[in-house]
C-alpha cells in the first residue's frame, strides 16, 4: 500500500499471509482465490473463516494497520 502525501512524503506499507493452495475449494466465504487458499495456521481456507479471522491475518488487513500507524504518527 502507498500514500503520496500533498507535500510528497511517500509512505508505504504491506503485508504477507502464507498458505498454500488446497486441492479442492471449500467454503462460502470471502471471493476470488478465498476458498482456495488454504492456511495452515487455522487449518482452513479463508473462505471458512469469519471475517475477523481473516481481516487479522490477510496481506491487506496487515498493510492497513501498518499505514493506520504511519499516518497517524504524520499528522500529530
Amino acid at each position: 500500500m502507498v500514500f503520496i502525501d500533498t507535500d510528497g512524503t511517500i509512505f508505504t506499507a504491506e503485508g504477507v499471509c502464507e498458505g498454500q493452495i488446497a486441492p479442492k475449494a471449500s467454503g462460502k466465504g470471502g471471493f476470488g482465490y478465498d476458498p482456495l487458499f488454504y492456511v495452515p495456521m487455522l487449518g482452513a481456507t479463508l473462505a471458512e473463516v469469519t471475517i475477523a479471522q481473516k481481516n487479522e491475518i490477510s496481506h491487506r488487513g496487515q498493510a492497513i494497520r501498518q499505514m493506520a500507524k504511519k499516518l497517524l504518527g504524520h499528522l500529530k
